[in-house]
């Protein structure tokens, strides 16, 4: 039986005519394929609805359905009051709330990333709380919506959430009070036993297999799966998350932990990362006190059962042995292995390992990730070379570090002074891979540009400056911490006022990126050629060009002798019975693709010098 209701009143909030009421022959038609509705008048759908793509749900409050969507055995959708996304900061990065952030649909990786750190600056994160609650405000929906071509089928409840068109949700459990970001180019997905509540899902993201999220917002293209438990975390653009417990964390793009039974907990990651089996990182649970935090710079590699505690803080592409670090770490060097001594338990570093034993490892890293990059044209570029000014610096710090502290330094809280092992074939490393920096940068530019000359080059991008000033990398976009500044400074001022505004200010740095890392590049030069700028002439890049041969030759030879260790040692042939049956498995050494990939690097490179 349906009520009288008046299918011509208007409908409140429909500015630009796009919706209209049910007629009451649809509604009748409804009720035949097993719908059900609180009040009839309050199902809103746009002009070329057809019922026949809906059947066997229950409506309860105001629901909105789209063109082309077809929603299918749900039990409730109900609307009690205005979609509102403010009810609950994001705990980012620390249990007590004190990096809270306001979720809101406009937010990425770096404005999230600058948002909950910089939290010394009252003024700016006041004005960045604003603009969230701005957008959301703007953005409110009153009714539960079911996008265009929307595929929602078999799920146990839909409360006060929006869907966004080409969405397919099947076999949910529960989306409540949340937002499924979706367009027909990124079709975002929702799948079996899946609970999400207070959340919003990303454009292009996967939530599969009885994945939980509370208080979570994701980036483009993530992937949560396979029971994981996520609450009031940030998962970035194109994360693979699943078997795992991921609680008040912010992880950077690339990040993958994907094993049974880890733990990460009140952590920042910056991406282009994997947390392995049975990790337990930043659990209050073997920590000294509550609200603690890690902060682990991008290719962080924590080993089978490493468990680490709170406070510690790792450099750029740390890898850590399994294991259970007794203390507060601080990792101040780059590309390094740490790993505890057996003698006494304390931590030991292997500096500088992923480019003295493991270069294939350090050369696959770029490849890799861009070979998994799904985000097309839509998405904001991420630095995924470990060769870049963030990293660079840092090796220049790791150089001073060791050469000033006589090959050991204080990595471990209330420890003695930690070893640095092979010190010195770290520094070398350390040197040769700025040089291969300089001119992995510098002479591109130089050859499409047609230069020939220092002069040319100083002409084109600037003279050689002794101040390289600092770079951070703020979840995958690498900035000048003057231009942050900058940026953070023009937000207090309302001369940013809106999201629009901030990513134009992202859009104009992004694309002078590649000129500013080649000045960073030439300014690098006065540490690699040990001089003031003003010392350095065409005899003295001259002198430079001569190194980037060799250099090239190590490289492709570390890179090679790294990965043919996994065809000449005996104890991983000893599995076959045959160099056609290793070869068939493992494919020919000699069509590695990441080896030939930096042969040909290196060629081009060397070709390059010969100005």
């Amino acid at each position: 039986m349906i009520d009288y209701y008046d299918e011509h009143e208007p409908i409140e909030r429909n500015h630009d005519n796009r919706l209209r009421r049910l007629t009451r022959k649809e509604a009748e038609r409804l009720v035949e394929r097993g719908c059900d509705a609180f009040d009839w008048s309050e199902i809103c759908v746009e002009k070329g609805f057809s019922p026949e793509l809906i059947a066997d749900c229950r409506f309860c409050g105001p629901v909105e359905i789209c063109d082309g969507a077809s929603v299918v055995n749900v039990g409730e959708i109900s609307h009690y009051r205005a979609i509102n996304l403010k009810p609950e900061k994001i705990k980012l990065i620390n249990e007590n709330g004190g990096r809270g952030v306001t979720p809101c649909a406009a937010l990425n990786n770096t404005a999230t990333y600058i948002y909950s750190k910089y939290r010394g600056d009252a003024e700016f994160i006041s004005k960045m709380s604003e603009m969230a609650e701005e957008y959301n405000a703007g953005t409110k929906r009153h009714r539960v919506v079911i996008g265009k071509q929307a595929v929602v089928t078999n799920v146990r409840a839909i409360c006060n959430t929006f869907i966004g068109d080409g969405a397919i949700v099947d076999n949910a459990e529960v989306i409540r009070c949340s937002m499924i970001l979706s367009v027909l180019q990124m079709r975002s997905k929702v799948g079996a036993g899946v609970q999400i509540r207070n959340s919003i899902v990303g454009f292009g993201s996967d939530v599969d297999s009885a994945a939980q999220l509370n208080n979570v917002t994701t980036g483009l293209y993530a992937k949560i799966s396979k029971a994981a438990r996520v609450e009031h975390s940030y998962i970035s653009d194109a994360a693979n998350v699943s078997c795992c417990e991921i609680s008040n964390s912010f992880v950077s793009p690339f990040h993958s932990q994907a094993h049974n039974n880890s733990f990460l907990i009140s952590s920042f990651v910056g991406g282009q990362s994997n947390v392995a089996a049975g990790a337990t990182i930043g659990s209050n649970h073997n920590s000294r006190a509550n609200d603690g935090e890690i902060w682990a710079k991008r290719g962080f590699w924590p080993g089978l059962c490493t468990s680490l505690k709170h406070n510690s803080k790792f450099a750029s592409f740390t890898m850590i042995a399994g294991g259970r670090y007794r203390s507060e770490l601080n990792v101040l060097l780059p590309f390094s292995l740490v790993t505890i001594r057996e003698a006494d338990g304390h931590a030991a570093i292997l500096p500088a390992y992923l480019l003295t034993h493991n270069m294939y490892f350090t050369m696959k890293s770029r490849r890799k990730f861009a070979s998994r990059d799904d985000r097309g044209a839509f998405a904001r570029a991420i630095e995924l070379d470990p060769l870049a000014p963030d990293t660079v610096e840092e090796m220049l710090e790791a150089i001073s570090v060791i050469e000033n502290s006589r090959s050991e330094y204080y990595m471990e809280r209330n420890r003695p002074a930690t070893e640095i092992k092979n010190a010195e074939a770290a520094c070398k490393a350390y040197k040769m891979m700025i040089r291969h920096y300089c001119a992995k940068n510098i002479l591109p530019f130089m050859k499409a540009n047609g230069i020939k000359t220092l002069g040319g080059l100083t002409d084109a991008i600037g003279k050689i400056s002794n101040s390289r000033g600092k770079w951070i990398n703020c979840s995958g976009a690498v900035m000048k911490e003057n231009y942050l500044t900058k940026i953070m400074s023009h937000v207090k001022s309302g001369k940013i006022k809106k999201w629009t505004d901030l990513y134009a200010a992202f859009d104009k740095l992004e694309g002078g990126y590649g000129e500013t890392k080649t000045k960073h590049a030439l300014d690098c030069l006065t540490a690699v050629l040990g001089m003031p700028a003003s010392k350095i002439g065409e005899s003295e890049f001259r002198d430079f060009l001569k190194t980037v041969p060799n250099d090239c030759k190590i490289i492709l030879s570390l890179t090679r002798s790294s990965r043919a260790k996994d065809y000449a040692d005996p104890f991983r042939t000893m599995v076959y019975d045959s160099q056609e049956e290793m070869d068939a498995v493992l494919g020919r050494e000699s069509d590695d693709p990441i080896v030939n990939s930096v042969a040909e690097e290196m060629s081009a490179l060397s070709a390059m010098a010969k100005l």
